[in-house]
């Protein structure tokens, strides 16, 4: 019985780069756990897309999201943006 190995990659160009290499690590593990029916299965999904914060207002807010006492801090030394 042959055992799939699946394996999820943020980008096309992440999954060539381990498709131009995967044969050694393919030839390792076959050889090492004496399974030569195992196949790596490749997807791609990019629906990782970062957010690009422009303003110091959008950057005040994700520092807040990430940490909420930052406000304090921002009202005790009376801090503007």
């Amino acid at each position: 019985m042959g055992t799939n190995i699946l394996l999820e990659f943020p980008n096309q160009g992440s999954k060539e780069d381990f498709e131009n290499t995967n044969s050694d690590l393919i030839g390792y593990l076959k050889t090492n756990l004496r399974n030569y029916d195992i196949k790596i299965k490749i997807t791609v999904i990019e629906t990782y897309k970062p957010k690009v914060i422009y303003t110091n207002e959008e950057k005040y807010k994700h520092f807040l999201e990430l940490n909420p006492t930052i406000e304090l801090f921002r009202q005790t030394f009376e801090l503007d943006l």
